[in-house]
């Protein structure tokens, strides 16, 4: 077997643009790395499927794109959610262990010049990915019920027993294992823009300069009028599962202004108008989530889990 010469530090004095746009191919090096295939994309950084050499390992390694090389924020946006995720896995609680969905940092460092995060590996994709090609943006009440909970449990673990809010839940950032299997699996990740407890100085510069989709992000965030807890996470969730039933997000906005101006004029159409067997249920479990006041939503990601949970028993 051949392997390509790894492609040059885009960082080094001898590099120029050429390698600005280099992209890795299966069977490259990457440090301890082999690439075996290219998982997506985002605008951070490139996820690829990877075998770990020391320990004849599979993992998803996600390694900071080249434009981004003399971008500080960037960069400082990944290694952050290696910190996060590193500190998540010191907080496993006896009571409450960690769910299945909950990622895992396996190594983190730099190589050719790019910084990386190693994670544990399962198959599927984002899912955007399995919205847009394969069910036409839709999927049945049932399955998008599913997702949510899975996701909903994930979130509900990491602000209690962690104390971290998301603040950019979208199918982007939702990693699910292929619908066509008996059991599928949800995984959040990204957590690069996530709110600490504590004072975090560094997430509101990184806010700033990479702040998440606007059409996801609860109104609260977009004005900026209160602190930021679990329920942030709650409305996103409610427009990711929206999206999943219906096909689109509940409002469609491309700016900030145009968001806010939508939010105060504008009501999202109800789910009775697009599910075949309207069901009362799940319209009034995406209305409350979609509460437009923080304090019209369930309190707690836990609340929201039990509606969706209950809801699931009645398809």
């Amino acid at each position: 077997m051949s392997y390509r010469n790894p492609p040059m530090d885009p960082a080094s004095p001898q590099s120029d643009n050429r390698y600005i746009s280099w992209s890795l191919r299966p069977y490259d090096l990457f440090g301890e790395y082999q690439i075996e295939a290219k998982l997506g994309e985002g605008a951070v950084a490139t996820v690829y499927r990877a075998y770990h050499r020391p320990s004849h390992t599979v993992r998803a390694l996600k390694i900071l794109r080249p434009e981004h090389v003399g971008s500080a924020a960037m960069r400082l946006l990944l290694e952050r959610e290696g910190m996060i995720l590193a500190r998540m896995q010191h907080a496993d609680h006896p009571d409450h262990p960690r769910p299945p969905g909950v990622v895992v940092l396996l190594d983190q460092g730099e190589a050719n010049g790019l910084a990386y995060l190693a994670l544990d590996y399962v198959d599927g994709s984002t899912l955007r990915d399995q919205l847009l090609p394969r069910y036409a943006k839709r999927l049945k009440p049932r399955y998008a019920v599913e997702l949510a909970a899975q996701a909903a449990e994930i979130l509900d673990w990491v602000h209690t027993y962690f104390g971290v809010t998301h603040c950019d839940i979208r199918p982007e950032n939702l990693y699910v294992t292929p619908l066509d299997r008996p059991r599928f699996l949800v995984r959040v990740g990204d957590f690069g823009l996530a709110h600490l407890p504590e004072p975090d100085l560094t997430r509101k510069l990184l806010f700033n300069f990479a702040m998440g989709t606007v059409e996801y992000m609860a109104p609260e965030v977009v004005q900026g009028t209160v602190e930021v807890d679990g329920r942030v996470d709650i409305y996103s969730l409610g427009v990711v599962l929206y999206e999943m039933i219906t096909g689109g997000v509940p409002y469609r906005a491309t700016s900030v202004p145009d968001l806010l101006v939508q939010l105060a004029e504008t009501t999202p159409l109800p789910l009775s108008q697009f599910l075949i067997e309207p069901h009362t249920g799940v319209n009034a479990v995406v209305r409350r989530a979609l509460a437009i006041t923080p304090d019209e939503r369930w309190s707690t990601m836990h609340d929201f889990v039990y509606a969706l949970r209950w809801l699931q028993q009645r398809y």
